[in-house]
């Protein structure tokens, strides 16, 4: 049995009741509610300059023209924040570094003393718990860089003064804010020598690139092949994930086909990705003995 205190004054209280001057009262102690925090700015996109490859990365102003770093909201240049080059970069922190051909990192934004900088590093990034950064991608444990993106460098094969790539079959830039459905495809052909090597699954010349977050990726692949003998030809995915390496093969169908008949196999498939620079490769499989004389390909992925 509750036991309420004697002689109350009007207004006192007693756990969740109150003296009102004639009895005690129902009167539920208000819990006030817990401080708003602002939206986090996504003001900016992470781009190439005007061509690939190009010679340098560009933070640009987009819906909007603010950047949260470490709980402080700072203006993004019209002009926009720029890395030109491979070297006179930030890495970790540390100034006038080379980025090394063909790598990955993840790019941040920081404060240098008044200037909004990019700083890539190979730590990858996480949610901040701050309570006035609360919300904010920033690099794990540091709350002084903010994550804007997620580059693969261009390997040796391309000059060293344009490292940054973003074309139709190699997308190797990806913004963390308002980063766009990526779009990627290649149309080509094939013939016997461009699919060398035995055994009875092939690559066919169809090497798509592209960086990714935790996205959901939708794949078409069509493929026009003819033999020179009666077969069951199937297609499949190869799908590898840079910098762990692991790879999946999603299967296709597999068909039958006329001998010297071009015959249509097409295969769409949807799946899942991990952060990381993804490649994706159509294989041909046929029966050994039969003679694969050509065929046309098309291959499309869209990711986001």
């Amino acid at each position: 049995m509750l036991v309420f205190p004697p002689a109350p004054n009007v207004g006192d209280r007693f756990r969740n009741w109150k003296w009102d001057g004639e009895k005690w009262a129902p009167n539920p102690i208000a819990i006030p509610p817990p401080p708003e925090v602002s939206p986090v700015p996504v003001g900016g996109r992470l781009e190439i300059g005007s061509s690939s490859p190009s010679d340098r990365l560009i933070f640009r102003p987009w819906n909007g023209g603010w950047i949260r770093i470490n709980g402080i909201d700072y203006p993004i240049p019209a002009t926009g924040i720029h890395q030109i080059g491979r070297s006179s970069a930030y890495i970790n922190g540390v100034f006038n570094q080379a980025l090394i051909r063909d790598w990955t990192y993840f790019v941040y934004l920081f404060n240098n003393n008044g200037t909004l900088t990019i700083d890539f590093s190979e730590t990858p990034p996480e949610t901040s718990t701050k309570i006035d950064n609360a919300g904010t991608e920033i690099k794990s444990g540091d709350n002084s860089r903010t994550l804007i993106g997620y580059v693969h460098t261009a390997s040796p094969l391309v000059p060293s003064a344009t490292p940054f790539i973003d074309d139709i079959v190699n997308r190797s830039v990806r913004s963390w804010l308002n980063r766009p459905l990526g779009v990627t495809r290649m149309i080509g052909s094939f013939d016997p020598a461009q699919i060398p090597g035995l055994g009875t699954q092939r690559g066919l010349p169809s090497d798509l690139f592209f960086m990714s977050f935790s996205e959901s990726v939708s794949v078409d692949v069509a493929v026009v092949v003819r033999c020179d003998v009666a077969d069951n030809v199937g297609i499949s995915l190869l799908q590898r994930r840079w910098p762990s390496g692991a790879t999946q093969t999603h299967t296709g169908p597999r068909i039958p086909i006329a001998a010297n008949s071009n015959t249509l196999i097409s295969f769409p498939v949807a799946f899942q990705v991990e952060p990381g620079r993804q490649l994706l490769q159509v294989m041909l499989e046929y029966t050994p003995g039969a003679t694969l004389v050509e065929g046309n390909f098309w291959f499309n992925a869209t990711y986001g």
